[in-house]
């Protein structure tokens, strides 16, 4: 911003984009304060490995059912492309390991 003939800015008044920093800082220590103290607590530990276990089980059972869903359509499925990827890699292996083989001889 240019300086007007006779115009010194106050530099004491905060600027439009300070405004919105100093609002964060009024509602963010008291927020910070009180999720720290929450979060120290073992209560709050217990609950958080309760939900990833939660999580897991319905994440396990989600899978087996979607697969079991793909299957009876003749749809491949993690499990089976895993599968296919550790078969191909042990056929990777063995052609290696004769290679070797018959390079030694």
């Amino acid at each position: 911003m240019q300086e007007q003939a006779g115009y010194t800015p106050d530099i004491s008044e905060p600027k439009v984009t300070e405004l919105p920093r100093k609002a964060f800082d009024t509602v963010e220590r008291p927020v910070a304060d009180a999720s720290e103290s929450m979060l120290e607590r073992d209560a709050f530990m217990d609950v958080l490995a309760l939900t990833w276990k939660v999580q897991r089980g319905a994440a396990r059972r989600v899978g087996s059912a979607a697969s079991r869903g793909l299957r009876l359509f003749g749809v491949s499925t993690r499990a089976d492309t895993v599968e296919l990827v550790n078969q191909v890699a042990g056929l990777q292996r063995e052609v290696r390991e004769l290679r070797r083989e018959l390079e030694t001889r």
